[in-house]
């Protein structure tokens, strides 16, 4: 019985009543109802200043690779 398989066996208490739903779908990061908190263009300095740092170090990484050998 459901409600005999909803029961805690650590727990005093007793389900009395339960509800048993039928999906259609499920879609946990459904678009529809969120709203993106920046734009592409927002993003884009930041991505950037990010993207001109990782030049940065890989430079600096090659450079000490080369004056290793």
């Amino acid at each position: 019985m459901l409600l005999e398989r909803l029961a805690d066996p650590a727990d005093k208490g007793k389900p009395e009543r339960a509800i048993v739903f039928t999906l259609k779908a499920w879609d946990v990061n459904c678009p529809e109802h969120i709203t993106p908190r920046y734009t592409l263009d927002d993003l884009k300095p930041t991505v950037g200043a990010l993207k001109a740092r990782i030049n940065e170090l890989e430079t600096e990484l090659a450079a000490l690779k080369i004056a290793e050998h």
